[in-house]
């Protein structure tokens, strides 16, 4: 037994020596790992961190096709099966927000306002043809595009370029970025029109509506002369479900001072028109009625080269007469 004990008490003084410094407590049992972890919880450790400042937002539109993206990401009024019309989303102080922080571009340059349910597409490319062939620096904004976005914004028949897309989305990307509510596409759309349209210096703009008239993200503009093409029952969900009351939104695009122009309708929406413009104070005049139209005979050729006659119906008392503009005697005028 001593020798049994003597082998124990050798063996401990052979063991590793502690060394100074070297904490000689034991490892937390099982019954003070719960203290433990709240301990660990309450210590704030610091960690040292360099700032960084905030990214701006927007700027990263370098190319069509993120210009595309970003303007796909916003609300569009066009693809929507349903869209409920009311001063949130056609809201045209928000427009006039977007446009201000712009430089108000709409105000560099003369304009014609067309609104309408058919014809209105036509007729605007045809008041540009009849401007541009007069010698004036013309722009066009139409809306749909049928195959290509920038067929909504062309200067002297030429659609914007891909390079000054770009450039012009870059501009307005922070802006629209910053600003709740967010504008919709077409409002972007149209700012970017007006935009391109002051950069470019044009002396006149014929500007076509979207939908409707009086909430339409066009109806902030101060136009030479408004235009009301033949007015039928469409967009009816957010229009109406009458002529008269569709005529009423189309209507809207009246100011006060400003001649306004119809084709002849049908004697309800007629009516409504009349009623809206003299109750702003805008002159009103229908073709056909208390606007002449003259028969011109005009000849042309046919493909094989042999002469045909032609008769083309020209009004001389239309939107150019209002504009000042002595329009050549082909252009805009119905074929028969």
């Amino acid at each position: 037994m001593a020798i049994r004990a003597k082998a124990r008490q050798s063996s401990s003084r052979r063991g590793t020596p502690t060394l100074a410094g070297r904490s000689t407590r034991s490892r937390p049992t099982r019954a003070d790992r719960p203290a433990q972890r709240a301990i660990e919880r309450h210590t704030v450790t610091r960690k040292t961190s360099t700032f960084t400042p905030p990214k701006a937002p927007g700027n990263g539109i370098n190319s069509y096709a993120k210009a595309l993206r970003f303007l796909n990401s916003l609300s569009d009024f066009e693809r929507l099966r349903i869209v409920r019309y009311n001063t949130t989303n056609f809201d045209l102080d928000r427009m006039r927000l977007l446009l201000k922080k712009l430089g108000n571009p709409q105000d560099h340059f003369r304009c014609v306002h067309v609104a309408g349910t058919k014809g209105k597409g036509s007729t605007c490319a045809m008041i540009a043809s009849m401007l541009q062939a007069s010698g004036y620096k013309t722009g066009l904004y139409s809306s749909p595009h049928l195959v290509d976005i920038r067929e909504r914004m062309c200067v002297n028949g030429d659609m914007i370029s891909h390079a000054e897309f770009v450039r012009l989305v870059r501009v307005i990307e922070p802006i629209v970025l910053r600003m709740k509510p967010t504008p919709s596409y077409f409002d972007v759309l149209t700012a970017l029109a007006f935009k391109y349209f002051a950069d470019h210096k044009v002396e006149l703009a014929v500007v076509e509506t979207g939908l409707g008239g009086r909430l339409d993200s066009t109806n902030v503009i101060k136009p030479e002369v408004t235009a009301i093409t033949s007015i039928s029952k469409d967009h009816m969900a957010q229009l109406g479900s009458t002529l008269s009351r569709i005529a009423e939104e189309k209507a809207g695009i009246f100011k006060h001072g400003i001649p306004a122009i119809s084709v002849v309708q049908d004697p309800d929406a007629e009516a409504v028109l009349r009623r809206v413009a003299e109750k702003v104070g805008a002159p009103f005049d229908v073709t056909g009625k208390s606007i002449e139209l003259k028969l011109v005979d005009t000849w042309t050729f046919s493909p094989d080269g042999a002469p045909k006659q032609m008769k083309t119906y020209f009004d001389t008392g239309s939107l150019m007469t209002q504009l000042g503009v002595a329009a050549p005697a082909m252009a805009g005028a119905g074929i028969s």
